[in-house]
């Protein structure tokens, strides 16, 4: 994937699917639904999960003219579902964090990675989320991750 284009190939011939779900690819690391293979009853569930752009690059890849439209009145709808969510998160106590143990404390390695616009302004809001500096929930979030990893490929191998 590069920042041209934010598609990721895949395989003309290799299956597209992402959970059981037809995908046409990925766009900036999610899953573009092919909502043309799939009903429209349940175009919201596999929309909601998505930022708006992979929304949007979903709908685009629509056939019909009526179905682009009403694609494009389900993404403002789930945007409208999106904002009154924000509001109602905003005075609600912080979510549990996520699952794993915390990281051990002792003798500490640094790591240092950069993140685009896009990517620390989702930190940000994860952490006011969370009750936390982003650099602090950047690093539960890198360990917790390693972890599950590793537990995938032992479990996987």
């Amino acid at each position: 994937m590069t920042d041209d284009n934010p598609m990721e190939a895949t395989d003309a011939d290799e299956p597209r699917s992402h959970d059981g779900i037809p995908i046409r690819g990925y766009y900036f690391g999610e899953p573009v639904a092919d909502l043309n293979a799939l009903p429209r009853a349940r175009w919201p569930d596999m929309l909601r999960p998505l930022r708006e752009r992979t929304q949007r690059r979903a709908v685009g890849g629509l056939q019909s003219q009526e179905a682009v439209i009403a694609g494009q009145i389900l993404v403002s709808d789930l945007m409208l579902e999106d904002a009154e969510a924000r509001i109602r998160a905003r005075d609600a106590p912080p979510p549990r964090m996520p699952r794993g143990a915390p990281p051990i404390k002792g003798s500490l390695r640094q790591v240092n990675f950069r993140l685009g616009p896009d990517e620390h302004a989702r930190l940000l809001e994860a952490a006011r989320l969370f009750g936390m500096p982003p650099t602090t929930l950047a690093r539960v979030l890198t360990v917790r991750g390693v972890d599950v990893a590793l537990y995938e490929e032992r479990r996987n191998g």
